[in-house]
């Protein structure tokens, strides 16, 4: 999922370019979350925070989910 992740936030942070980021941080893509089925270990997930960041960008990191 990381370099899934990786390739589509690229071509998205390419064609918008934000001025900054808002990222919805909840447990739902967490593995065994009953209601997201995403599947990512808590590294995964933070993997991809990191790689936001890696951006640059003044960037809202929100808790929440269902």
């Amino acid at each position: 999922y990381y370099e899934l992740f990786r390739k589509i936030m690229r071509v998205v942070m390419d064609s918008y370019r934000p001025d900054a980021l808002v990222i919805q941080c909840g447990a739902d893509s967490i593995s065994k979350d009953r209601l997201g089925h995403l599947n990512l270990s808590i590294k995964g997930h933070a993997q991809c925070i990191e790689f936001m960041l890696k951006f640059g960008l003044p960037t809202v990191i929100l808790g929440g989910g269902g």
